[in-house]
C-alpha cells in the first residue's frame, strides 16, 4: 500500500517477467496496481504485454468486433439506399404527405 492507497489488481504477466530478469524474491510487489475500473487492467495488458497470447486473443475479439460492426453498418446503408425517398412517387394505395403537416 503506498499512501493508504490499497491496490486493487495484480499482474502476474509483470510479476512472472521481474521474477526471471531479477529472481523471485519480492517479484510480486511489481505486479501490484492500482486501477479504477477492469478496463484499465485490460489496457495494461495491451500494452505492456503485446506478443502474450492473452493480449493477441484480446485484440483478435476486439478486432472481430469492430468488424462485425462496421458489416453491419455498410448492410444498413445499403439497406437504406434501396428504401425510397421523398423525391420518389408514393407507392400505390400509400398517401404522400407534405413536409408541415
Amino acid at each position: 500500500m503506498r499512501n493508504g492507497a490499497l491496490y486493487t489488481h495484480v499482474c502476474t504477466l509483470c510479476t512472472r517477467s521481474f521474477a526471471a530478469k531479477n529472481g523471485t524474491h519480492n517479484a510480486w510487489r511489481e505486479g501490484l496496481y492500482r486501477m479504477a475500473n477492469t478496463s484499465n487492467a485490460k489496457d495494461h495488458v495491451m500494452r505492456k504485454h503485446k506478443s502474450h497470447p492473452i493480449a493477441i486473443a484480446m485484440a483478435k475479439k476486439t478486432t472481430g468486433r469492430v468488424n462485425g460492426d462496421l458489416q453491419a453498418f455498410d448492410t444498413a446503408q445499403a439497406v437504406d439506399a434501396h428504401a425510397p425517398n421523398a423525391t420518389q412517387a408514393p407507392a400505390q394505395g400509400m398517401k404522400f404527405l407534405p413536409h408541415g403537416r
